[in-house]
């Protein structure tokens, strides 16, 4: 899954250059901007969320561990993204390709702006071609093998068939993995001789 978040991000730099150039415009998202994170629902996909999962599991620590671990548990009465800890993601190197591929052009949005519905022209889409690069290094993934299968499940939206939104997980049972994790790594788990 690395390797098609970084094509992603690669791929999303060089086009963004070309962007601007052609809009003669910024876009309007940076280091700390979260309004698209307020009421967001991201489709993931079922890699997306296992990587999501190892990162908030075993990589994540500090403070934003005890936060999210909390909003984890608490996901479905909060508002917002239950990764966003102190207007940050707190799984940003595995963030889903829906957050890295959401670009706004122009001016900052606004809380509580819904930019899909004020600015939809200031919204900018990537390339058919990227996606259709970053599909098939993720269809591997699901035993797609072929070039031609390949080709065949992107055209059908195989992998937007399986996507699911970020909110609707359980991701309470990934508050409980992280505290047993944790036992396991302190020692507390292990059993008394």
């Amino acid at each position: 899954m690395l390797d098609a978040y970084h094509l992603t991000d690669t791929g999303i730099a060089f086009e963004l250059v070309e962007e601007e150039k052609r809009r003669k415009s910024t876009p309007g998202c940076h280091d700390g901007c979260c309004n698209c994170c307020v009421k967001a629902d991201v489709p993931i996909s079922p890699l997306e969320k296992l990587g999501m999962r190892w990162f908030a599991v075993e990589k994540l620590n500090g403070e934003a561990r005890g936060v999210l671990e909390a909003q984890l548990r608490e996901h479905r009465n909060i508002p917002l993204c239950p990764f966003l800890v102190k207007s940050r993601c707190a799984i940003y190197p595995v963030r889903p390709l829906g957050c890295r591929i959401f670009y706004v052009f122009g001016k900052p949005c606004e809380s509580p702006e819904n930019n899909g519905f004020t600015r939809r022209p200031d919204i900018w889409t990537h390339s058919r071609d990227l996606a259709r690069r970053v599909a098939m290094l993720m269809l591997a993934y699901y035993s797609i093998e072929s070039e031609s299968d390949k080709t065949f499940a992107f055209e059908i939206g195989y992998l937007t068939s399986l996507m699911t939104p970020l909110r609707s997980e359980k991701w309470e049972e990934v508050a409980e993995i992280m505290v047993d994790f944790d036992k396991q790594m302190s020692g507390d788990s292990l059993p008394k001789i």
